[in-house]
């Protein structure tokens, strides 16, 4: 399954889907609004055709996610930006946790 730049989707025999973050154009991972609105239409995909179980992992040999794209902190003009920003990632990890299969995340290096 494709169709994104940051994350890839594949799904084997025991149905399980295996989804790894190898964020574009950078040597570490990091939540950046493109890699989070991604992971949201993932998420939507997943939803609409459920697998028995959803394991996370990084697609860089560094390490699994940094965090937040700290870059984007210079762009928030305004408190309601900021908030913006907050509410997308609670929002989309919200969706994660609510999912009805079990997720599992596979931590190398620092997360």
């Amino acid at each position: 399954m494709s169709g994104f730049q940051h994350w890839r989707l594949e799904r084997d025999g025991d149905g399980l889907a295996w989804l790894t973050l190898d964020r574009a154009g950078t040597s570490t991972n990091t939540l950046s609004a493109a890699v989070m609105d991604e992971l949201r239409a993932v998420l939507a995909r997943l939803a609409a055709d459920p697998p028995r179980g959803l394991v996370i992992r990084s697609g860089k040999a560094n390490g699994f996610i940094a965090g937040a794209d700290v870059d984007e902190f210079g762009g928030l003009e305004s408190v309601d930006d900021a908030i913006a920003l907050v509410r997308r990632g609670w929002d989309t990890f919200g969706e994660l946790a609510a999912t009805p299969y079990p997720t599992l995340a596979l931590v190398r290096g620092f997360c």
